[in-house]
């Protein structure tokens, strides 16, 4: 459960880290 918690905030952080980057 831990673990599939943790992929998820990884791949929102990405996109977060994405729309952030093309923004700038």
């Amino acid at each position: 459960m831990s673990g599939d918690v943790y992929v998820k905030k990884s791949l929102i952080e990405n996109l977060f880290h994405i729309t952030n980057y093309e923004e700038c």
